[in-house]
């Protein structure tokens, strides 16, 4: 009895030992590293295994001199884009059949965004109002590129993607970026009905694709069961598909 007590006491000793070791070693030295010298060097080698990157003196076993903190992006509102800003200096060519006051509405708004839109580029309500002035007074060109801005600092908005949809099908007469830009408004807000009108009176009309407008209308009811009554009134008027038809 009186051994077990004697290793007990050893036991005891060996692990106050180490605890003052661990205390001494590792606390009191990343205490000494939170509250030591500050450098203005942003990376300099201290004594021993210790490394000070931008006033912050990192511990640790072995050669430090090769420790370095790497810089961190911290994501903000705007998003990096690899397309050029839209020419805000544009003319203002007006090729519509517009009348004279409507021109200058016109031309006094589009050079009203365009001020704006040099102060603050990443106002996408700004981008997407100055595409439809583009759009009015005739400047394809130009309406394109401001919403093709617009889709790309803001990738999950639906607007401008249907506004482009629109663009390509009935002005710039491009059907496949038509489609993918319809495609894109969708997912981006499977809600909106008014996308799927849009969608289905190209691949109707434009495309004359009545499989894909079919198609796209089952789809838009199966997602907005409750808020389908349009789509449904549309599905009834267009044919289905060959191999839907009794035989």
């Amino acid at each position: 009895m009186k051994n077990k007590i004697i290793f007990i006491i050893i036991v005891l000793l060996v692990c106050a030992g180490f605890g003052f070791y661990f205390y001494k070693n590792l606390f009191l030295k990343t205490q000494e590293s939170i509250s030591g010298g500050q450098s203005n060097s942003s990376s300099s080698q201290t004594a021993g295994n210790t490394v000070n990157i931008g006033g912050v003196t990192v511990q640790g076993e072995g050669d430090m001199s090769g420790v370095k903190i790497e810089p961190i992006a911290v994501a903000n509102n705007k998003l990096a884009v690899n397309i050029p800003l839209p020419d805000l200096n544009r003319a203002i060519k007006i090729t519509a059949n517009m009348d004279e006051n409507a021109k200058k509405i016109a031309s006094a708004k589009i050079q009203d965004l365009s001020s704006q839109l040099k102060k603050d580029s990443d106002n996408l309500e700004n981008w997407l109002v100055l595409g439809i002035y583009r759009k009015i007074i005739g400047d394809y060109e130009g309406a394109k590129e401001v919403w093709e801005y617009a889709s790309a600092i803001r990738p999950q908005n639906s607007v401008s993607f249907n506004n482009l949809g629109e663009l390509y099908a009935y002005y710039l007469k491009d059907n496949a970026k038509a489609e993918k830009n319809y495609t894109k408004a969708i997912e981006n807000d499977p809600s909106a009905i008014y996308i799927y009108r849009n969608f289905f009176d190209f691949y109707r009309f434009v495309a004359k694709d009545p499989v894909k407008a079919r198609a796209l209308l089952e789809k838009g009811i199966a997602a907005n069961p409750s808020t389908s009554s349009d789509l449904k009134s549309l599905l009834q008027n267009v044919q289905p598909a060959t191999s839907d038809l009794p035989r």
